[in-house]
């Protein structure tokens, strides 16, 4: 039975490794969504919009609601946009 345990535990521990990394990687595959940042809003300040962007350096990500064309960025929480965002080709 002791023969048993250690290998079970190291198959289960590799499994769970693969599952991870695969979660990770499908995770930096996801298209991110473009956000722009409103500092008039009154609490939520990035704004979704519904461009997809990408994170690969090229032209800027923008936007245009009709009046304005806004730059736009990586959401980091309701009140934050942080990392620009770069069209998809």
């Amino acid at each position: 039975m002791k023969k048993f345990i250690l290998p079970a535990a190291v198959i289960m521990i590799g499994a769970g490794s693969a599952f991870a990394s695969n979660a990770t990687q499908k995770k930096a595959d996801a298209v991110p969504v473009g956000f722009r940042y409103d500092p008039s809003a009154p609490v939520v300040k990035c704004i979704e919009t519904p461009v997809d962007c990408t994170t690969q350096v090229g032209e800027l990500c923008t936007w245009d609601d009709g009046a304005t064309v806004h730059q736009l960025y990586q959401e980091v929480n309701s009140t934050m946009c942080g990392v620009p965002l770069y069209k998809i080709n």
